[in-house]
């Protein structure tokens, strides 16, 4: 005998039995292909979800390794002159890319095509060059590496647990409130650090 969804009425299908009710509404096979046409098409197929978390995954890490690689490789071109002028000579530094960003953004028009003010998905969209907004976006993510990487030296921030990228789980999970995510640890700055944390407290 078949089993009858208590919220809608129809036949309980496996993903129902998986997932409680939550708010009033369930995940049965007719609601899910509602929800599915009504959603924005892709050239991907809607339901591809694990296969989609696949190619996230695979991305950001590629991203990530090569948005670094190339920093580093900036970084000591360049002497570090982000922080030559201390915090606030770096903020200035990493404004100055976000301002471009945001000039993109806010008008009506981009690049001689119509455009919705801040749809930056739009601006991608126009603008497949490798020196436009693909460039300011890869800049803005490589100072901001830099920047974490420079507070863990100071010792502001702690440095994140060496981890095997391999075993990243695709399945959702809650993740724990550690020192790294919260942020900020209090703990000694590094040898030579120490002159300066102290001229910032006085």
């Amino acid at each position: 005998m078949k089993e009858i969804c208590t919220v809608c009425g129809e036949d309980v299908h496996e993903p129902c039995k998986k997932m409680p009710v939550v708010l009033g509404t369930c995940i049965c096979e007719h609601l899910t292909k509602a929800i599915l046409a009504k959603a924005p098409t892709t050239s991907r197929e809607p339901n591809d979800d694990f296969a989609r978390r696949a190619r996230q995954k695979d991305r950001l890490l590629a991203l990530a390794e090569t948005i670094a690689l190339k920093t580093f490789e900036k970084d000591k071109e360049y002497g570090s002159s982000w922080k030559m002028e201390g915090g606030i000579g770096a903020w200035f530094t990493f404004k100055r890319k976000w301002d471009r960003m945001t000039t993109s953004v806010k008008g009506t028009e981009f690049m001689g095509q119509p455009a919705e003010r801040f749809d930056v998905f739009r601006r991608f969209e126009i603008d497949r060059r490798e020196e436009g907004i693909l460039d300011d976006v890869r800049d803005l993510i490589g100072y901001l590496f830099v920047l974490l990487e420079e507070m863990m030296e100071r010792g502001y921030v702690k440095e994140p647990p060496a981890s095997g990228v391999s075993e990243i789980s695709l399945k959702p999970a809650p993740v724990p409130e550690s020192d790294w995510i919260k942020g900020r640890v209090d703990h000694p700055a590094p040898f030579g650090y120490q002159g300066e944390e102290e001229g910032e407290k006085s």
